[in-house]
């Protein structure tokens, strides 16, 4: 196990009240409810009428979306209050079910990166794959789309990420018992509080530090190249594609400035307001807040994919239209399953 320099000393915090986390615990799982009902609605939309123009690209949405949901899902299942500046979590929910298993902590740490990393990397892919397609750079669409890339690049890598995961929640995390006694009576109040408590000792490991720099920050700078690139290209005369095909790329290009825009303000701006603008006395609450605030992150990707790119848009409302209400919507038509009449709709613009 390797040893860290814990933060101990005399901080003046104010624990969650439990009327609070009782109605954080209810907002997180109806959220993530809601994550999942989308979720399906999502993937059926996508595997079902992705048009050619989009190709491969519908499966690094699917990965992309389902990583994201389950990073989510699993932040829920264990329902964390970080009491910062301490280094340490308090996680109940399923976690709390097994307060004396330190293996319990460490595999849902383990867990939580694992389909972080997955999505960080799959947004990347994302964008590489828009920034291919728009380019024109047809080999690299050609290995993005191929099943070589899958089991040459994409398996392995998602090993390499579930082992080295798995060895840092083994071996590096500090140990309960250990941080506990060290923590002593410092904060008579804070100590009283998480004893007998499943915790989890938040240190920079070297698996963390290497995820901070690795997937996030080369993932960051690759995709706003990708942004970049894409608009530059768009600025220029191109006649390589048809009119149909330059208009859903001109869309796929304004949803990665979106996307980033997006990024910046619900993920990048609350961390820095409960960092540098909420004072200690009430960070743990500004803190938990921020993870539940950042629950909707996926929703509203999800639904952004389903309203924004114009196939899926036509595409989910068929569905909604086939399944509420019996209707078939075909070549702008209206069907009724069972009137004989004909219903003449005009079709919008695809883009």
């Amino acid at each position: 196990m390797v040893e860290y320099d814990i933060r101990i000393g005399y901080y003046d915090v104010e624990v969650i009240p439990p009327a609070i986390k009782n109605a954080m615990a209810i907002y997180a799982w109806f959220v993530e409810v809601v994550n999942v009902f989308i979720y399906c609605i999502m993937v059926r939309v996508v595997l079902r009428y992705s048009t050619r123009e989009i190709g491969a690209y519908k499966w690094y949405i699917i990965g992309c979306q389902t990583c994201c949901v389950f990073t989510f899902i699993v932040k829920a299942m264990i329902e964390d209050e970080p009491l910062f500046p301490y280094d340490v979590t308090v996680l109940g929910g399923l976690a709390g079910l097994f307060p004396n298993n330190d293996h319990v902590v460490r595999f849902f740490f383990a867990l939580f990166h694992m389909f972080f990393v997955g999505h960080f990397s799959c947004v990347t892919l994302m964008f590489l794959f828009r920034f291919a397609q728009t380019t024109g750079h047809l080999r690299m669409v050609q290995l993005m789309s191929s099943k070589r890339i899958l089991f040459y690049a994409y398996i392995p890598w998602a090993i390499c990420v579930v082992v080295l995961t798995l060895l840092d929640a083994l071996y590096s995390i500090p140990n309960i018992d250990k941080y506990v006694e060290k923590f002593g009576d410092s904060n008579p109040k804070i100590a009283a509080y998480i004893k007998s408590k499943p915790l989890l000792v938040e240190v920079n490991t070297w698996y963390t530090n290497y995820e901070r720099y690795v997937p996030t920050l080369s993932g960051l700078l690759i995709c706003a190249y990708c942004t970049y690139g894409c608009y530059n290209f768009k600025t220029k005369r191109n006649d390589c594609f048809s009119d149909r095909t330059k208009a859903l790329y001109r869309t796929l290009i304004n949803a990665l400035l979106i996307e980033m825009l997006v990024i910046a303000v619900a993920v990048v701006t609350p961390v820095l307001v409960c960092q540098e603008f909420i004072g200690v006395e009430y960070r743990p609450l500004g803190t938990a807040l921020m993870w539940r605030w950042l629950y909707l992150y996926p929703t509203f990707t999800m639904i952004f994919t389903m309203s924004y790119i114009s196939c899926y848009r036509d595409g989910f409302r068929k569905l909604v239209l086939k399944l509420l209400f019996g209707v078939n919507a075909k070549n702008g038509i209206v069907v009724l399953r069972s009137a004989s009449s004909i219903v003449s709709a005009t079709r919008s613009s695809p883009y």
